[in-house]
């Protein structure tokens, strides 16, 4: 768009080049929403002076990604919403027709789907036919199939387990230092208890400056284990994006290092020093 043009991007990220497919996207969206970019109302938008504005559509037989999907919103007379209608391009080689018409059938359905009940689920949108549904279930394993989905284990769940099974097991490892698994369980608790006391818990997040480092880990775990989110500041970023992060998230606590606590100065965040002694 106007503030980032392609040509930029492009060399910035200064991606692989290769010459069997495009370096940046393979599949791209395209989206026309606003009135009189059709012939639908032409007297709607897309005024230009005096002049006449008429669409013509051009097959340019060929495809500038994998696959592009370009959909348009059209608009009556009075500009009212008069439905969508779209084209797809797809490369020859990638793809054959068969495939694109397949794929197009399972977009129109999600989009059904979604338009019929905003409200529901991504994952609950059924994107198979009963038809496909049914080969799969001939082809798979009926019992695994039918079995109810498995109970969600949390992170502070899954790694209690761990400690319980190998608690003197290496768990963390970084330049000569080592930390069992109990260790690393017995460290993370303090920092759970230290951000605990300062409101730490579900609905919340901490934030955290740390180079990588043992401390990072128990730091992430400690976070975890109070019920709150972590916010992963890296702290070669920028003031200015460092100042957008903590005013976005608005966490109630930092954790970071002595040398790293200045860059935390001047905002209305309380800081903790993951080399406290205490933990």
């Amino acid at each position: 768009h106007q503030d980032v043009p392609f040509e930029v991007l492009v060399e910035r990220l200064n991606p692989t080049r290769s010459l069997a497919h495009h370096p940046l996207v393979q599949v791209l969206l395209a989206w026309q929403n606003f009135a009189g970019h059709d012939n639908s109302a032409p007297a709607a938008g897309l005024a230009l002076g005096d002049l006449q504005v008429t669409q013509v559509p051009v097959d340019t037989r060929t495809a500038r990604t994998d696959l592009s999907f370009s959909l348009a919103e059209h608009f009556t007379e009075a500009g009212e919403p008069a439905g969508v209608s779209g084209t797809v391009e797809f490369r020859t080689d990638v793809f054959d027709e068969s495939s694109v018409v397949v794929l197009v059938g399972r977009l129109r359905a999600v989009l059904v789907a979604m338009t019929a009940d905003p409200r529901a689920r991504l994952s609950s949108i059924e994107v198979l036919e009963v038809e496909e549904r049914a080969r799969l279930d001939e082809m798979g394993n009926r019992a695994v199939l039918r079995a109810p989905a498995p109970i969600p284990v949390s992170v502070p769940e899954s790694f209690a387990h761990q400690v319980t099974r190998t608690p003197e097991a290496v768990a963390v490892s970084f330049e000569g230092r080592s930390l069992t698994y109990r260790e690393l369980d017995e460290a993370a608790n303090r920092v759970a208890h230290l951000l605990s006391g300062h409101g730490a818990g579900p609905g919340q997040c901490v934030a955290l400056m740390l180079e990588r480092s043992a401390h990072a880990i128990v730091a992430i775990l400690g976070v975890l284990k109070t019920g709150a989110a972590y916010l992963p500041i890296d702290p070669a970023h920028p003031a200015a994006r460092i100042a957008f992060m903590l005013t976005d998230a608005a966490p109630i606590a930092a954790l970071t290092t002595a040398d790293l606590h200045p860059r935390l100065d001047g905002y209305a965040v309380t800081v903790l020093d993951v080399d406290d002694p205490a933990i």
